[in-house]
């Protein structure tokens, strides 16, 4: 059985590992809490990174569909263009033939303009109420006109083939520029594209290393949470033992004590039994003292 300063001891000793646990839950406690915030922290950048990575491939998917079709317009464009190089050098050929036709017949009148002349006093025929002898006038223009337009119509046909060359580049120039409006339009828009894609990839990147190092310090702290966690443990299991043998200590003291009463009742009870053998009266406390003893 333990004396007083024993039993002092191992109080003394409880009180101070009740102190130590005391601090080591706090500090568990501390590092729990940041142990955690990390973790959110490397939830929320992975989840971060991962709407970004969706973001860029869509926006990656946009700009290749932007350069396909800058690159497509600019075919178009680039064929346009050689075809209307064609076609002009056609119309220089069909004026060096247009000219050397007019000094061969040595024709000084655009035909075009004797046709445009005829069409004009037709119109006016037709149109205008006139004298007959008014008329007469001017059907006689026209047939001279006529004359002289079919003298010319070997050179009025190159005139027209030129029109029409002419208004066949006219439709492909508007085709032409329409395709290098387009490709300056879809190339801005895709530069802009790329230039999102440069960003977000950066923007991405910087959040990989903040996920990185927040990773790092989670696994730090539940390193640190763990060591501290077995300390505790086993200063759980210390402050334990000290309560198992206080505990061992109070039942030996129970067990001492009662010892005592035992013997203390036994002995009043062989005196008791005395007194009654020589005829002595029995006290209430004398009863008590049997019925404790029955008990």
């Amino acid at each position: 059985m333990l004396d007083k300063e024993e039993k002092k001891k191992l109080f003394d000793e409880l009180s101070k590992q009740k102190r130590i646990i005391s601090e080591i839950r706090s500090r568990l406690n501390k590092v729990d809490e940041e142990k955690e915030s990390w973790f959110s922290k490397r939830n929320k950048y992975n989840k971060d990174i991962s709407n970004l990575v969706k973001e860029l491939r869509s926006s990656k998917t946009k700009r290749d569909s932007m350069t396909k079709q800058v690159r497509s317009s600019k075919e178009t464009r680039d064929k346009l263009n050689e075809e209307i190089k064609k076609k002009v050098d056609e119309i220089k050929n069909l004026n060096k033939e247009r000219r050397d036709v007019i000094k061969k017949f040595k024709i000084r009148i655009d035909p075009s303009k004797i046709k445009f002349e005829i069409d004009s006093i037709e119109r006016k025929i037709e149109t205008e109420g006139m004298p007959f002898s008014e008329e007469q006038k001017l059907m006689k223009i026209i047939k001279e006109k006529k004359k002289l337009y079919n003298e010319t119509k070997v050179v009025s046909n190159i005139f027209e083939k030129i029109d029409a060359i002419e208004e066949e580049v006219k439709r492909m120039r508007e085709k032409a520029d329409k395709a290098h409006k387009n490709i300056q339009s879809t190339a801005s828009e895709s530069q802009e594209r790329h230039e999102e894609l440069i960003e977000c990839s950066k923007e991405i990147s910087d959040l990989r290393k903040l996920g990185d190092e927040a990773n790092t310090r989670f696994n730090a702290l539940r390193e640190e949470f763990s060591k501290i966690n077995e300390e505790l443990k086993s200063k759980l299991l210390e402050m334990n033992r000290i309560r198992e043998k206080i505990d061992e200590a109070k039942t030996d003291e129970r067990k001492d004590k009662s010892s005592r009463q035992r013997t203390t009742l036994e002995q009043k009870e062989r005196e008791i039994r005395e007194r009654m053998a020589k005829g002595g009266k029995l006290t209430t406390q004398d009863l008590l003292v049997l019925q404790g003893l029955d008990k």
